[in-house]
């Protein structure tokens, strides 16, 4: 009976690490899932995050429309 008692204890911590790990790689899995979308949301695609801050930024500073980017010159009357 006792050596039941620890087969049936065995059975179960495996089971236990099992599903453990399962649980860990379905985690992980859509950890990855994620990153990937959010990564081509923030800077891989077009009409990306990094891309739209790029864009504005060149036309608030570009004045002659040339790929460096300037300072607008501003006149003021004293």
């Amino acid at each position: 009976m006792v050596v039941s008692r620890k087969k049936k204890l065995s059975t179960q911590l495996g089971q236990t690490s099992l599903e453990y790990i399962l649980v860990t790689s379905v985690i992980i899995a859509i950890g990855v899932a994620f990153l990937k979308k959010g990564k081509e949301f923030l800077v891989d695609s077009d009409s990306s995050f990094v891309n739209q801050l790029k864009s504005q930024l060149q036309t608030q500073f570009n004045t002659q429309h040339s790929p460096t980017l300037r300072y607008k010159k501003f006149k003021l009357n004293k």
